[in-house]
């Protein structure tokens, strides 16, 4: 048993000591043993939850699966015990390995970056991983540095065998995890699907996720609109081929208010179909620093977006408002059809305060903005500020004849053919849409941007900016001079 020292930074003599204990699995040795550093257990199914729950009660234990070890079984991993605030649980398939296969057993720390501990394979796919299940139930929880090879579905947090309602799942962290999920398995990677009550604090960082039958990351019940789901941080991602069915790579359902998607990128390569690299349809939700690139629609579906906001709720026709969203410092380019779609259709859908900026979106099949309301439903865009909006298929901007926007300035809007925008369901060309009170000192001009999309030497989006309250970085989180740069990215 070890310990964590915790010092208080204003008194010296104030320690609190956090004993910590570890367990061992490696899926090499020759048979099962007790836990220990010594005598790893070797099957998932040999740890002993009891054991592991009553070391909980007197400190922290963290569970080492052997880095170099292959759990090449069909089987499911259920989580089988919680932490608490001071007590938490921790599952590493990535900070060693042990090759003795019997005897003692002698631990290293590994130290190959692409060495996890691995779950399944393409001939025998696994189960996937629990953290809760019948009626949720954890907390405290981190599982991270693990490979699972081909799983029906990835990684969960609570699961009832149907579409009911899962509780008390919080404070989980899932980072630096491979999922590698072939089409066509039918899971997501990483999903809490029932989510509601009692749920929250949520981080899923580092991960990798390839090719998942659904949604890549889905977080919150789609029917359960209340938002009490908070403290949702989804950062750091990789996405390449998301799922051939389902909303987005990131779903972010209507319960989850306040989440935080930053710095994720998704990609396509040809082979996924998703609705969009992120959909958000909860209040409150940031959204930054993310690149989303060359995503191809979900076959038949002809609506693929690099971001969705979508306030049509539950998809059985029962809409929500979603409002004060923030989208940011992202960059959006070469997907099928649109940059950026914001919806309100359904009875009751409502999008207000959504504020878009910085952002650069280029290249895409279709249009670079588009905001659709219908049946009387409304869409308020009320900032619009420093996007390139440029090279879009037919369009800059679109919106219906309910879908407003309060205001727009120092945007650089630019289409070599079609239509450059939109607005209120009527075509205006640059002097028109400044003639409505928009980009007094935006640019209507080519951007000159790399490969890269950074505005090149001599760009008109360079110093073109205006400085915003909401943050002060760009998408590589350098600082920001005054002028601003128009677009994801500051050159200065």
């Amino acid at each position: 048993m070890g310990k964590i020292v915790i010092r208080n930074r204003n008194d010296s003599d104030n320690i609190v000591v956090v004993p910590t204990t570890s367990y061992y699995v490696d899926a090499g040795r020759t048979s099962n043993g007790s836990g220990t550093e010594a005598s790893p257990w070797k099957l998932r199914s040999d740890i002993n939850w009891t054991t592991v729950a009553t070391a909980l009660t007197s400190g922290h234990v963290t569970i080492y699966f052997s880095s170099r070890g292959h759990w090449n079984d069909a089987g499911e991993m259920v989580v089988g015990a919680s932490g608490t605030a001071s007590h938490m649980l921790t599952l590493d398939g990535h900070a060693k390995y042990n090759t003795t296969a019997s005897g003692t057993a002698a631990w290293s720390t590994e130290t190959v970056d692409g060495n996890r501990a691995r779950f399944g394979s393409a001939g025998t796919p696994s189960g996937g991983v629990y953290i809760g299940k019948v009626g949720g139930n954890r907390s405290f929880v981190t599982f991270r540095g693990f490979f699972l090879d081909h799983p029906n579905y990835g990684i969960s947090f609570g699961e009832d065998g149907g579409d009911q309602s899962v509780e008390d799942i919080h404070d989980i962290v899932v980072e630096n995890n491979v999922i590698d999920t072939p089409n066509p398995n039918p899971g997501q990677g990483i999903a809490g699907v029932f989510l509601e009550t009692g749920c929250y604090n949520f981080t899923i960082r580092g991960n990798t996720i390839i090719n998942s039958g659904t949604e890549p990351i889905y977080m919150g019940h789609f029917s359960y609109l209340s938002p009490t789901i908070t403290g949702v941080v989804i950062e750091n991602n990789t996405i390449v081929d998301g799922g051939l069915n389902g909303e987005g790579d990131i779903d972010i359902k209507g319960g989850v208010s306040g989440a935080v998607v930053r710095y994720n990128v998704s990609y396509g390569t040809g082979t996924g179909h998703v609705l969009a690299g992120v959909v958000v349809h909860a209040p409150s939700c940031q959204i930054y620093g993310n690149s989303f690139y060359n995503l191809n629609d979900k076959p038949g579906d002809g609506d693929q977006a690099g971001i969705t906001v979508n306030a049509d709720g539950d998809g059985l026709g029962n809409g929500i408002t979603v409002s004060d969203v923030l989208v940011y410092n992202n960059l959006i380019y070469g997907n099928e059809f649109t940059g950026i779609s914001i919806y309100a259709t359904a009875s009751g859908a409502t999008v207000s305060n959504l504020k878009i900026l910085n952002n650069t979106i280029v290249g895409n099949g279709t249009l670079g903005i588009k905001a659709s309301a219908s049946g009387g439903r409304t869409i308020t865009i009320s900032e619009l500020h420093n996007n390139i909006l440029a090279n879009n298929g037919t369009s800059a901007l679109s919106t219906t004849s309910n879908a407003s926007i309060s205001a727009a300035n120092n945007n650089l809007m630019y289409q070599a053919a079609g239509t450059l925008i939109t607005y209120l369901g009527t075509n205006r060309n640059w002097g028109q849409w400044q003639g409505l009170g928009f980009d007094a000192n935006g640019v209507n001009a080519d951007p000159s941007l790399n490969g890269s999309y950074v505005p090149q030497g001599g760009s008109p989006a360079i110093g073109a900016g205006s400085t915003q309250t909401e943050f002060t970085i760009d998408k590589n989180q350098a600082t920001r001079t005054a002028p601003w740069d128009i677009g994801c990215f500051e050159t200065s």
